[in-house]
């Protein structure tokens, strides 16, 4: 603190502190002497090589903590609830083309017709289990 009260911010530095940094400096200029590298070449090709690999290290377990975060939309329980448009219908089989895929319909109601919507109750092997929308009126979070 200053006469005035305000904080300068700096910062102090013991002398247990110096003498660990200059260890600290010794040891690393003994090492790199020892190896016959030279200082240019450490600070040149070394010290950018080491660099780049912890940043790459950092980038890589940023993703993949990233990947474990976000939810998968893909499995059963995403198509279930889903209305969806029959595109090839006969009888009460069909096939709609749904998240990019196309797919193999069976209707537990009546016949289903080309152009018709339904909503998704189950997912069965590689067969989507539909309804059909009798009379019901899809709100945009069903569509």
């Amino acid at each position: 603190m200053t006469a005035s009260g305000a904080h300068t911010g700096a910062i102090a530095v013991t002398g247990s502190d110096v003498d660990l940094l200059d260890e600290f400096g010794s040891a690393l200029s003994s090492f790199i002497e020892g190896l016959g590298l030279g200082w240019e070449l450490f600070l040149g090709l070394i010290v950018p090589t080491l660099i780049l690999a912890l940043g790459g290290l950092f980038l890589t377990v940023w993703l993949w903590r990233r990947s474990r975060i976000t939810s998968s939309s893909s499995g059963m329980d995403h198509f279930t609830g889903q209305i969806i448009t029959v595109k090839l219908a006969e009888g009460t089989h069909g096939q709609a083309f749904v998240a990019g895929s196309w797919w193999s319909l069976h209707s537990t109601g009546g016949p289903l017709q080309a152009g018709d919507r339904v909503r998704v109750r189950a997912v069965e092997g590689l067969f989507l289990v539909v309804e059909p929308l009798t009379g019901e009126v899809p709100t945009e979070e069903d569509t």
